[in-house]
């Protein structure tokens, strides 16, 4: 009786691991993706406004 408990606190724990582990990389990958964009953006500036 107090194994069931023990296993199932860990599943939901690990489930709730589970999504802010995705949400974290897709924030990361947001993160990736605006250091990839914003540099060319710069640049694009840059040379519009010379």
């Amino acid at each position: 009786m107090k194994v069931k408990p023990s296993i199932t606190l860990p599943n939901t724990k690990s489930q709730q691991q589970k999504m802010q582990i995705a949400f974290i990389y897709k924030a990361i990958k947001l993160v990736e993706v605006s250091a990839h964009t914003s540099p060319e953006v710069l640049d694009n500036s840059k040379g519009t406004i010379n």
